[in-house]
């Protein structure tokens, strides 16, 4: 997919290890990267990063199809949005999810029980779209003391653990590490680039393009405005 992805892989494999060990869990994670070639690529249509592991393309096989239940199951596929470019934004973080299901889903059950998968949004890279997976045993799950419910009144979600929330945070940097050069390429190529005045707008803008929310587009766009972005 490109040529630092199995040091990226290893990275946050590590990064997840030390935030695990300081919560006093002695465990080493499993991790995939997943890429699915965007439309119009050249390149294989699925790629796994550890390239020599126990997960080889081939088992995706049913993937697509998986992927398209999953999608046409949600009911957030069905909401109509006026605005074209939200709603396309909509669309595309649910099929996100969808195929992030069934990414999980075939990781599981190909490495059969004991496993449970986490699965990040995908971030694009080159000519893939990026999935970031993370496997820990389900005893460690188990024996970690955690909240019962996982939303606060009925609406908002909740960290049901430490362990959670690590992997949570780690999946959210990782990310980051791949969508913020993609990003800030398209807003350093942007007409406006440099106006803060227009950053808002402009967020919002690049934001439908590379499927981000504008919350974290603007984040991005003000860091490279201010002088501390990569």
């Amino acid at each position: 997919m490109w040529g630092f992805q199995r040091t990226f892989r290893s990275t946050v494999e590590i990064a997840l290890q030390r935030s695990l060990e300081v919560l006093g869990v002695a465990v080493e994670p499993t991790f995939f990267l997943i890429g699915l070639l965007e439309e119009g690529g050249s390149g294989h249509p699925l790629c796994v990063e550890p390239e020599d592991g126990p997960i080889v393309p081939a088992d995706f096989d049913g993937l697509h199809d998986r992927a398209t239940d999953l999608f046409d199951q949600d009911p957030d596929s069905k909401l109509r949005i006026s605005t074209a470019w939200i709603h396309e934004r909509r669309q595309q973080e649910t099929r996100h999810r969808a195929y992030g299901t069934a990414i999980g889903e075939v990781l599981e059950a190909r490495l059969g029980p004991g496993l449970r998968f986490f699965v990040a949004p995908p971030a694009p890279v080159d000519q893939y779209m990026v999935f970031t997976a993370l496997g820990l045993p389900e005893r460690v799950l188990d024996e970690t003391p955690r909240l019962s419910s996982t939303v606060a009144a009925d609406r908002y979600p909740v960290t049901q653990s430490l362990v959670l929330g690590a992997v949570d945070e780690i999946l959210r940097i990782s990310n980051r590490a791949l969508y913020e050069p993609v990003l800030l390429a398209l807003y350093r190529a942007h007409p406006d680039y440099g106006d803060r005045s227009r950053a808002s707008r402009v967020a919002a803008e690049l934001a439908a393009q590379a499927g981000l929310q504008a919350g974290t587009a603007r984040s991005y766009l003000y860091a490279e405005l201010d002088g501390r972005a990569s």
